[in-house]
């Protein structure tokens, strides 16, 4: 598949996000109102005002989404700050809930593993949160992808990883009916690590030139 291609499906997917922008920010406004996003925290949707300072050295980035993949990644954090003392955890979610299950590790770990919301998929909100948080490194964790995320973070030359890689049959379904955006997108992992060969299969289908 054409890179040009996979090129211009980026870009078009990015025009779409600045013609829904005012509908977003209503989106967010209602789920702030309604409990479902932290209203303090909301700026770091946007992509800026984070509560966290980033710290000095390496910087490990874990995606989780919600409680569930939230546990695998305190789960992993804890695992990653054993071994290595010289690196720090950040660990980005996208509910309330996870964000409360990050929080203990946050505490165990004295400022080592840091959480974030994620931001959304506004080019220039990512590009404020890569900017400011740098990480050497990302792992995105189980089925949780979004392309301005995966794809600035690759162009910025940072290691983008897929840890107990899965899609559900309906996500691949969607996935194949938008075949360029998915090859740009899951293209630009160095690694995926798939919870079983059914989902090796999937991915590799995704990104191939097919």
């Amino acid at each position: 598949m054409d890179k040009h291609a996979q090129q211009r499906a980026v870009r078009h997917y990015g025009l779409l996000w600045k013609l829904i922008m005012p509908l977003v920010h209503l989106m967010l406004y209602i789920r702030a109102v309604r409990g479902k996003e932290d209203s303090v925290r909301l700026s770091e949707r946007r992509g800026s005002k984070w509560q966290e300072t980033r710290p000095d050295g390496r910087l490990v980035w874990l995606h989780a989404v919600s409680v569930g993949e939230g546990i695998a990644a305190r789960t992993l954090a804890d695992a990653l700050l054993n071994l290595r003392g010289d690196v720090a955890v950040l660990i980005t979610t996208n509910t309330v809930t996870a964000a409360s299950e990050i929080q203990k590790t946050n505490e165990k770990w004295h400022g080592r593993c840091l959480h974030s919301y994620q931001p959304l998929d506004h080019k220039k909100w990512v590009g404020r949160f890569l900017d400011y948080w740098r990480p050497n490194c990302a792992v995105f964790l189980e089925s949780d992808f979004w392309p301005m995320l995966i794809t600035e973070t690759h162009a910025r030359d940072i290691p983008v990883l897929f840890a107990s890689a899965q899609l559900s049959r309906r996500s691949y379904k969607n996935w194949q009916r938008r075949k360029t955006l998915a090859a740009a997108m899951f293209g630009c992992a160095c690694r995926i690590y798939c919870v079983d060969d059914t989902q090796n299969a999937i991915f590799a289908s995704l990104r191939s030139d097919v």
